[in-house]
């Protein structure tokens, strides 16, 4: 691994995404999910929704559960096009918990290696 300012490595770059998800890793054995705001009135419903309608083959514009209907593509809040999606696609909606606290493990992973690979990039020490 190079710690030369300035200079990016993969090896680096993986171990501060692997290192800022390893803390949220317990939630996926315990069957809990990690946070619990809104989960049971907009993001459980918005992705059970959103994925029942993928798998139709529909294109998700128009959510009809929510007053007289709603946008649904188009509103930034369902995250229907998040780019963890997929997973709500591929696990059964009994394992939403896990597709919740992967997401949130992938999401912290991302954010840690690009904030590794700016800082490398931008001349920073090994310390930043």
């Amino acid at each position: 691994m190079s710690l030369a300012p300035g200079r990016l490595s993969r090896s680096g770059i993986l171990l501060a995404a692997i290192l800022a998800a390893l803390p949220f890793v317990p939630g996926l054995i315990s069957g809990r999910t990690l946070y619990y705001r809104d989960v049971g009135q907009n993001h459980l419903p918005d992705r059970a929704l959103g994925a029942r309608m993928m798998r139709d083959g529909q294109l998700p514009l128009w959510n009809p559960h929510r007053g007289n209907g709603q946008p649904f593509l188009a509103n930034p809040n369902s995250m229907v096009l998040r780019p963890t999606t997929p997973l709500f696609l591929l696990l059964p909606a009994r394992l939403a918990h896990v597709a919740f606290t992967l997401t949130v493990i992938l999401l912290m992973g991302v954010a840690a290696a690009g904030t590794f690979a700016l800082l490398r990039d931008t001349g920073h020490g090994a310390p930043a």
